[in-house]
Order: C-alpha cells, then sequence, then structure tokens
C-alpha cells in the first residue's frame, strides 16, 4: 500500500508563484514508489483513474468539455495542450501544471527521482 503524505512544495515547484499569493491554498501530496517512474506515464495514469473519469464525464454533462483516454494519453505525451477543461499553463520533462477554463483552479503533477529504484510522485490541486 502506499503512504500518501502531505508536504510543502518543493523549491523548483511551478507552483510555487502561487503559494506567496494572498488568499492562494495550495496543498501538496506526495508518494514514494521503489521503482522508476515515466513521467508521461504517471500523467496518463492520473488522469485515467476511475475518479478523475468521474469527474470527466461530470464536465462533459455540465460545461460539454468531454475527454478520452486517448486525449489523456496525448496530453501525457505533450502532444495536445487542452484536455477537456483544462489547459497546460507550464510543462517541462517532470512537471505539468493545468489550469481550468475559468482560470480559478490548477491541476499539478510532478516527479523525482530520488535513486535509480525510487520515485517520488506529486500531485496538487491549487
Amino acid at each position: 500500500m502506499l503512504n500518501i503524505e502531505k508536504c510543502p512544495l518543493p523549491k523548483d515547484s511551478f507552483l510555487n508563484k502561487y503559494e506567496i499569493i494572498e488568499g492562494c491554498f495550495t496543498d501538496c501530496y506526495t508518494t514514494s514508489i521503489n521503482k522508476p517512474v515515466n513521467f508521461a506515464s504517471y500523467v496518463n495514469a492520473f488522469y485515467t483513474t476511475p475518479l478523475f473519469k468521474l469527474e470527466r464525464v461530470l464536465l462533459k454533462l455540465s460545461i460539454s468539455k468531454p475527454s478520452t483516454d486517448n486525449e489523456a494519453g496525448k496530453l501525457a505525451n505533450a502532444k495536445i495542450d487542452t484536455f477537456s477543461a483544462w489547459n497546460v499553463e507550464e510543462r517541462s520533462t517532470t512537471q505539468l501544471l493545468m489550469c481550468d477554463i475559468s482560470k480559478r483552479t490548477r491541476s499539478w503533477l510532478m516527479i523525482e527521482a530520488i535513486s535509480a529504484d525510487t520515485t517520488r510522485l506529486y500531485l496538487v490541486r491549487l
């Protein structure tokens, strides 16, 4: 079982610029996995989880912003910059910062290689 912990944002996080804004709330969670993790695989896995699929259905029904697992794969592999109600705000080989269409919520994913056999995964909603 994964041990998920709340943690401060890493110093090189794309979200650091938002953490210092008055009234802006960030929460960051992390877990470590005892294997190397490809960033695109992490992004794809996150956006195709059952919970996020439910959110995607709700976004399709409520604001006509459908999305597919195929599009999640394209987002993960930097082939598209829009996914359902989300737009890429910033991207690197280890981080993805998404902003919703209202520009009020952000989703951020990051990986960090701890060793050849261990990867730290980060997640936050802002």
